[in-house]
């Protein structure tokens, strides 16, 4: 009978973490309920079979997490005896905490390669879904999802704001990309990939989102890079950085005009009001210099600002949790990347190589904007990290302890 709740559990867990992924991307009350019964089935389990050693599988960014969230805890001591310590503290276990649930959670039950196609085929689909919901919308006025309309005539899809469907679509299009680049699939999946691709990255230039057009590219060259230095012969390496070249300059030069003008722009950060003496940037810099360590405290920086983010991730992670708290975020990154790249060099599974690209795009376009302080895309930013360890896992063949 315990062996028996055990493997329901998995198989609950499992199930509402693909239905937090296919809802990822319109849902935050799926997200919500989906995590809650993730949650209480891993729970269950976790009581049944009575093992409390192996609650936090063992993984190599545990180390930088845990210091991560350690430091978080830290920078609440500054809002003791405050209004702020509640907010805090909602923050820190309802926020952070369910965000680094769903990476363990993950790495505990996407333990398969089977399990982890069908995951990425719900997450695909979801985005095709999406996608085509940014379609509707551009020539109809209204996406067919969340009946949201056109803003400033810039697509949303199913987002309220064209920059968060820009962050959604850092994460996807570098893995619909890589999927469809790829020898090693189908011809058919490679057809649908390259369909995907094209359907995102149409509804990418849509959105006019400069931060994420700048991480989708630095996501390509991460690609490209990675492709050319492994080709055997100098010549194919220069006559590929040729196409490349080419095919950037082509695509530029079929962009409409406003697009061109839009993608100039992204060199002038004074006009989005980051710069100045009362820029975003600039309130996110005094925070920091007023308290450098740790902080002004977890979860309450809006409060400091009167309700306006920083629009730059790591600015504003810093005025939270201090310096200590955005070199740990940036140690875990780090970790993930080496030991990425190294797996890259003898696995040339293109499923990784869409993940560190698109996790690598979702970061740079984070510099610009507040991705890891919104719920849909903060929540499929440590999906595609736990997925990215999952597979890491998968490729060198080290076995997680299931629950």
């Amino acid at each position: 009978m315990r062996d028996k709740i055990i493997a329901y559990s998995d198989q609950v867990i499992f199930l509402f973490l693909c239905i937090l992924v296919f809802f990822a991307g319109f849902s935050k009350a799926a997200i919500e309920i989906s995590f809650s019964v993730a949650f209480l089935a891993f729970m269950v389990g976790l009581v049944a079979k009575r093992d409390w050693r192996h609650i936090v599988p063992s993984t190599e960014l545990n180390l930088p997490i845990l210091c991560f969230v350690s430091v978080g805890a830290i920078s609440l001591i500054s809002l003791i005896n405050t209004p702020l310590l509640k907010k805090g503290l909602h923050a820190l276990f309802f926020k952070t905490g369910e965000y680094i649930i769903i990476y363990f959670l993950i790495i505990k039950t996407v333990n398969t390669k089977k399990r982890l196609k069908v995951i990425l085929a719900i997450l695909l689909f979801s985005s095709a879904v999406v996608g085509l919901s940014g379609v509707y919308q551009q020539f109809r006025g209204i996406d067919f999802l969340r009946h949201r309309p056109l803003l400033e005539n810039r697509m949303t899809a199913s987002f309220d704001h064209y920059n968060n469907f820009g962050g959604y679509l850092t994460l996807l299009l570098p893995l619909t990309l890589t999927l469809a680049l790829s020898n090693k699939m189908r011809t058919v999946y490679r057809i649908g990939a390259a369909i995907l691709t094209f359907l995102l990255a149409f509804c990418l230039l849509s959105t006019y989102s400069r931060g994420a057009w700048v991480g989708v590219f630095i996501g390509l060259i991460f690609i490209f890079t990675h492709k050319i230095f492994n080709m055997s012969t100098r010549r194919r390496k220069i006559l590929t950085a040729l196409l490349i070249i080419i095919f950037l300059v082509g695509i530029y030069s079929m962009l409409p005009i406003s697009a061109k003008q839009r993608a100039i722009s992204i060199v002038e950060i004074n006009t989005a009001g980051r710069l100045g003496s009362n820029g975003f940037w600039m309130q996110a810099i005094e925070l920091v210099k007023q308290r450098p360590l740790f902080g002004q405290g977890l979860g309450i920086y809006m409060d400091k600002t009167h309700g306006f983010y920083a629009h730059n991730c790591y600015l504003q992670m810093a005025a939270e949790i201090g310096l200590a708290g955005l070199m740990c975020f940036l140690w875990m990154v780090g970790v993930l990347f080496w030991i990425g790249i190294k797996t890259l060099k003898k696995s040339e599974d293109p499923a990784f190589l869409g993940m560190l690209a698109g996790i690598l795009s979702f970061l740079c376009h984070s510099f610009f904007d507040n991705n890891l302080y919104s719920l849909q895309q903060v929540t499929l930013f440590w999906v595609m990290v736990g997925l990215a360890m999952s597979l890491y896992h998968i490729i060198n063949n080290k076995v997680i302890a299931k629950l």
